[in-house]
């Protein structure tokens, strides 16, 4: 699982620093505002809050999971590479535990914590359903609540991305795939 996560960042990581020039962060209490970049190596949605947590979501195509980039400047102690555990809370619906890779050389947004999410399984399913209805993120580690997020509308960050993801595929170029016996076999639609 960490050989795609890190391989997904490589390619995304530059969508992420585009999207950081996002609106200044939300005012307390406020939703978050998202802001949607895309390119040929995929998309990604990104919001601030005002304690300094960012947010960001990228897809890319052909990867199998959504990758959750959390930063923050205050988080120095990171250890480039380094592994954590963390707790992912919506709107106290009990945690998700997560396993997340952290990157210290990002961008302005400062260091960060890395996770990806398979929508296509059950699991992740459920943690983007959450994502969608909830008002609000907590993000905490070794015990300790690292940052906060005041979602707003998860589900139109979602929708942005599902549409900047479909805007990219629809630039792909379609190539034939084999049958197993030379042959090309029929691209389903």
């Amino acid at each position: 699982m960490l050989k795609p996560l890190i391989a997904l960042s490589a390619l995304t990581l530059p969508i992420a620093a585009a999207t950081s020039q996002s609106p200044a962060p939300a005012a307390p209490n406020r939703a978050a505002q998202w802001t949607v970049a895309g390119g040929e190596q995929g998309c990604a949605v990104h919001a601030s809050s005002p304690q300094g947590t960012v947010v960001s979501i990228l897809a890319g195509p052909g990867q199998e999971g959504l990758l959750f980039l959390i930063q923050n400047r205050s988080w120095s102690t990171l250890k480039d590479g380094g592994q954590y555990e963390i707790a992912v809370e919506f709107d106290q619906e009990g945690p998700w535990q997560m396993k997340a890779v952290a990157k210290t050389q990002i961008d302005q947004d400062g260091p960060g914590l890395m996770f990806a999410v398979p929508p296509g399984q059950k699991q992740g399913s459920d943690f983007i359903t959450e994502f969608v209805q909830a008002a609000g993120m907590n993000i905490s580690g070794e015990g300790q609540r690292l940052g906060t997020l005041p979602l707003g509308s998860g589900r139109s960050a979602m929708t942005a991305l599902a549409q900047c993801m479909g805007q990219t595929f629809a630039r792909q170029p379609v190539t034939p795939q084999t049958n197993g016996f030379g042959g090309e076999k029929p691209t389903s639609i």
